[in-house]
């Protein structure tokens, strides 16, 4: 007797399976790279990491100094009229941006050292207007690292989303029969849990904290703060923690249904889902 055949339903729902895997993968590895990248954003001077950053002190004088700060460090740039005379007899400009990988517990003084000698100052008056305005902004970046912008949230939020995206695939992958499977479920839904609401207050107190601080809602972006001095917000950071709440959402939603498909309690779930989908075609 002839061995028969899977049929169409079967293949569908083994495409369905794979895809499903296929874009939980995918999910899972987008959201790494986003909670790091919120996390470590502003530690490097690559146009890259240079660009994620909580908050901007900066002014628009001369020398067009700015201050970024991340959840750790930070990262100066001045822009310096250059020594050298064009053929045409303009001085073009140059800019010089250093950073450091932590602004945190350290003495402000030394920090200051650190970030205007890396910058490679061309000449007196410049090093002493940089000094002037670190010796400004950074009080105020410490502050609101150490009291407003606490860097354990986001740190913490890509650990447990890390383990609990591991063990979802291993769980996934091993046996539904043996008691210790669903204790070990649990333990992963509670992670799954924490890591998905660390990620929204991530998100949430970062935008909060932002409007309070600009004293006004979602569409200012500056402050004027000083005496040519301004503070305005990361628009790319608070994009890509949004994103990120997006996409851990999407991966949980992913496995969930992954392992709805493989036990006999959520086959009716996925059926009707199905159905559903067939009508509105």
């Amino acid at each position: 007797m002839a061995p028969k055949k899977p049929g169409v339903k079967g293949k569908k729902r083994k495409g369905g399976t794979c895809a499903l895997a296929c874009f939980a993968v995918l999910t899972y590895i987008v959201a790494i790279v986003l909670g790091v990248f919120v996390a470590l954003g502003c530690i490097n001077s690559s146009s890259t990491i240079k660009g994620v950053y909580i908050a901007e002190l900066h002014t628009n004088d001369t020398y067009d100094f700015s201050l970024r700060f991340g959840y750790f460090g930070g990262c100066v740039t001045v822009t310096q009229p250059s020594m050298e005379t064009s053929s045409s007899g303009n001085r073009s400009s140059r800019i010089a941006t250093n950073c450091l990988v932590s602004l945190r517990d350290q003495d402000l003084a030394d920090v200051s050292e650190s970030l205007w000698e890396g910058l490679d100052l061309n000449s007196r008056s410049t090093t002493d207007y940089v000094q002037d305005q670190l010796n400004t902004t950074l009080p105020i970046i410490d502050h609101l690292q150490d009291d407003v912008f606490h860097w354990p949230v986001p740190v913490i939020h890509v650990a447990l989303f890390t383990l609990s995206g591991a063990m979802l695939f291993a769980a996934r992958a091993g046996s539904s029969g043996r008691r210790a499977w669903k204790g070990v479920l649990v333990l992963i839904l509670v992670l799954s849990a924490f890591s998905l609401a660390l990620s929204l207050a991530t998100a949430l107190g970062t935008l909060s904290s932002m409007n309070a601080i600009l004293e006004g809602s979602l569409s200012r972006d500056e402050l004027e703060i000083g005496d040519g001095l301004y503070l305005s917000r990361g628009n790319t950071l608070q994009v890509m923690q949004t994103g990120l709440v997006v996409v851990v959402t999407l991966f949980y939603v992913f496995m969930g249904v992954l392992f709805a498909q493989r036990t006999t309690e959520g086959v009716p779930f996925i059926q009707m889902f199905q159905s559903a989908r067939a009508g509105w075609r």
